[in-house]
């Protein structure tokens, strides 16, 4: 806001080419040094006494008071081009203003002041930053997350957004892990995304194996930033099972929980410090022994089953408590190749259930209903009212049994739809019930087509495919709404994640088989983006979460090629972790955590969204389980409304996520007071968006001719939160000499080649002119 009001005299006057009546504008008369060495009513320009005209007067000045005209005979302490400027004030953009040292300067013209110490300048008015942040999501409700500052503010009134462009995904490459000199560099399960140290950058943790023998492995703790090596547990784990993670106790710090290998535990739940690798406990009875957790390829699920703020360890239907003791135990349940548990509030009385999608059980492992369907992989989503595919509250269970998928009552565990048999390769085309029946993996629940409405994604023997829930008849309300060949022709029960990297309404598919990494359009199934990939696979997945603490998502691979001469995968597939960025930033933003094959956004505190009652509630630490799990599908993330989570292994947006800046001009204006050494074009840049951009906003000034000629770049020296103006001069020494007025365009966001650098939510104002200003004359000015 420099210079706003002095400028806008300034310019109004320079454009009708005004002088005070009073004002002899004829030509100079005596040599000077200094303006004391003129007459009274005159100024020393050019080492010659020269009328000043009404520019100089100010006294009609609205933003800093009146400046007297200089008396023949007292220097002026302070010039500032054609004015003087007064004790208190500083001269900047040829504009007297308040001199506010270091201390910001604010307030409309007339009415400047000085922010106190800690304060700056927001929209007119002096205000205290809010509080420290990295995402949309550590800001209060109705203040966001200003980049600029890295601190929360109020919203304004303006709303601002710039959307990426649709369907320009680009990944590129943000790090990759491989082993060199271990024996243990194979990776073939679902890593895990936390953030162990509390330093705001999260770490990754996975299982490595040697050759082919994924029975048995080592956990790595790794950099999000950069993959480096953070400690490799001295403890055997089963390397194909899944991990989990999370902080148990109040107080406490994050554990990693593994499936320990015979060899070392006998086959007990390991809980890891997180830090370090080394082991905190393993599960056992109330005698110490240890108690198997043989979940093979499955995995810990973690949830705070009594709401006491101790968070519980599930291996199937196997209950521990934060230290590892067990409480109950009703076996593994189902799962292919073992056991991945499912908590939730089922019948909504705000206490939790567990199931495998055949039997849900109490928290406390009462018996809470028997169901119709076989068990298998479940996964949570409301589907279904009274009156058919249209949420009502309750959610159902979207469950995958031996190569069908059924949609089950999650009251009562009556089948509604289906079963259903998943499309399969049968040699030509993927066909429900042909070819080659698979097993089927674990669903995902997502708004692929952004309708409104959840569907299902599940992969099953070389397809994945997409069903929407049509309507409430059971044999008639799953309807596949695509399908596309891929390769699992092995175990077939991998999984997959989905994200709305685009921020559009409608979820990416993001699934890996046996020898490509494929990113599927929710809408329609088309591939956005395929890459060579290996695994042999398990029940492995890509996770998306931020990965370096960022805000922005990323894509998590594992991968492994201890079979790559069978499955022909390509020869420069290496083992380890690979993590994927957008090549141009445009990936919206998300949480930076994904602790858990069953992951679904409530079941983990952030430390700053709603989902553990916002930022500075006293449970709500980043790692910690809620005590009180918000149900998912009825669960509305933005603390300004807006529709339901309803999914499962999405992660989600933030708040904000499209907030822009909206750069503008509004004035320009020349200044002559040096003329003929040197002409200062102006010009006033203002965001008018929701976002601030930082300094260095480059700024281009063309002559109006036939082909436009380009005058120079300038640059904004300060950032520009919304509201913010700066007066940005462009200095042309020599002057350019003319008795006629030159035509000026001026474009903000402009490199000098016509071509801009930031997303605004509108460009069509960034031009302004052609405006005539004046230029030097031939004669004295």
């Amino acid at each position: 806001m420099r210079g706003e009001a002095s400028w806008s005299r300034l310019t109004f006057i320079l454009l009708l080419g005004a002088c005070l009546p009073a004002c002899d504008c004829g030509s100079a008369t005596l040599d000077c040094k200094s303006s004391s060495d003129c007459p009274r009513g005159e100024l020393c320009r050019s080492g010659l006494c020269q009328p000043a005209s009404s520019n100089d007067a100010g006294a009609a000045f609205p933003d800093g008071g009146d400046i007297a005209w200089l008396d023949a005979g007292e220097p002026c302490a302070q010039p500032c081009g054609t004015l003087c400027c007064t004790m208190g004030e500083v001269c900047e953009g040829n504009a007297c203003h308040l001199d506010c040292g270091t201390k910001a300067r604010c307030g409309a013209s007339g009415a400047e002041a000085c922010c106190a110490a800690g304060e700056l300048c927001y929209r007119a008015a002096c205000i205290v930053p809010g509080v420290p942040c990295g995402t949309q999501g550590e800001c209060p409700a109705g203040q966001y997350c200003e980049p600029t500052l890295d601190h929360c503010l109020p919203r304004g009134q303006t709303t601002c957004i710039y959307r990426p462009p649709a369907e320009q995904f680009n990944p590129d490459s943000l790090w990759r892990y491989t082993v060199t000199t271990d024996l243990y560099r194979q990776v073939m399960m679902t890593p895990i995304v936390l953030d162990a140290t509390g330093d705001g950058v999260p770490e990754v943790f996975a299982s490595f194996f040697q050759s082919s023998d994924y029975s048995i492995g080592v956990v790595r703790g790794l950099s999000g930033e950069d993959g480096e090596l953070l400690w490799t547990s001295s403890d055997k784990v089963v390397a194909s099972a899944s991990l989990a993670g999370a902080i148990l106790e109040p107080g406490g710090s994050a554990v990693v929980l593994a499936i320990g290998h015979a060899t070392t535990s006998s086959g007990a739940l390991l809980a890891l410090d997180a830090r370090t690798g080394v082991r905190r406990w393993a599960s056992h009875d109330a005698a110490g022994q240890d108690v198997t957790c043989a979940a093979h390829w499955g995995g810990a699920a973690i949830a705070d089953l009594d709401g006491d703020g101790n968070a519980e360890v599930l291996c199937g239907l196997k209950a521990f408590d934060h230290q590892g003791k067990l409480l109950w135990d009703h076996g593994l349940g189902g799962g292919s190749v073992g056991p991945l548990t499912l908590v939730a509030d089922l019948d909504n009385d705000g206490r939790p259930e567990l199931t495998d999608g055949g039997a849900a059980r109490h928290g406390d492992g009462q018996a809470f209903w028997e169901g119709s369907a076989a068990p298998g992989f479940p996964a949570t989503g409301d589907f279904l009212g009274p009156a058919g595919p249209a949420p009502d509250g309750l959610p159902e269970l979207a469950v995958v049994t031996d190569g069908k998928l059924s949609v089950v009552n999650g009251q009562t565990g009556q089948v509604l739809l289906g079963p259903v048999p998943l499309p399969s390769w049968d040699g030509a085309q993927c066909v429900a019930g042909g070819g080659n029946p698979g097993n089927g993996g674990p669903p995902t629940v997502a708004d692929f087509d952004a309708d409104g409405l959840p569907e299902i994604g599940v992969a099953d023997l070389d397809c994945y495919s997409v069903y929407e829930v049509a309507s409430i008849q059971p044999d008639q309300g799953l309807r596949l709404l695509w399908t596309r060949k891929v390769q699992d022709h092995s175990s077939s029960v991998t999984g997959s994640s989905v994200f709305d990297f685009e921020g559009d309404g409608a979820a990416e598919v993001v699934y890996a088989d046996e020898v490509r990494l494929h990113v599927f359009r929710g809408k329609d199934g088309v591939e956005v983006f395929g890459r060579d990939h290996c695994s042999g696979t398990t029940y492995e997945y890509p996770v998306i979460a931020d990965v370096n603490g960022n805000g922005r998502a990323d894509i998590i691979i594992p991968e492994n090629n201890y079979a790559s001469g069978t499955l022909h995968c390509a020869a420069s597939i290496t083992p380890g972790i690979q993590v994927f960025k957008d090549a141009n930033d445009n990936w919206v933003n998300t949480r930076a955590i994904w602790n858990q094959h069953t992951y679904h956004v409530t079941n983990v505190c952030d430390g700053r969204d709603r989902v553990c009652g916002g930022a500075g509630a006293a449970d709500n630490v980043y790692g910690r389980v809620p005590r009180h799990e918000p149900p998912n599908w009825a669960f509305t993330h933005s603390a300004s409304g807006g529709e339901p989570l309803n999914n499962y292994r999405q992660n989600v947006q933030g708040e904000g996520l499209f907030d822009a800046p909206d750069l503008a001009l509004e004035q320009i204006w020349s200044d002559t007071a040096d003329c003929p050494d040197k002409l200062e074009i102006a010009a006033r840049v203002t965001n008018l968006g929701s976002m601030g951009i930082a300094a260095g906003l480059r700024v281009t000034f063309y002559l109006d001719e036939s082909p436009r000629r380009r005058l120079g770049v300038a640059q904004t020296t300060t950032r520009l939160l919304p509201g913010d103006s700066e007066v940005v001069t462009l200095t042309l020494q020599p002057a350019p000499i003319s008795e006629e007025p030159l035509k000026i365009v001026v474009v903000v966001d402009d490199t000098g080649s016509g071509q801009g650098e930031v997303s605004e939510c509108k460009e069509d104002n960034n031009e302004l002119g052609p405006v005539e200003v004046p230029a030097c004359p031939s004669g004295p000015s």
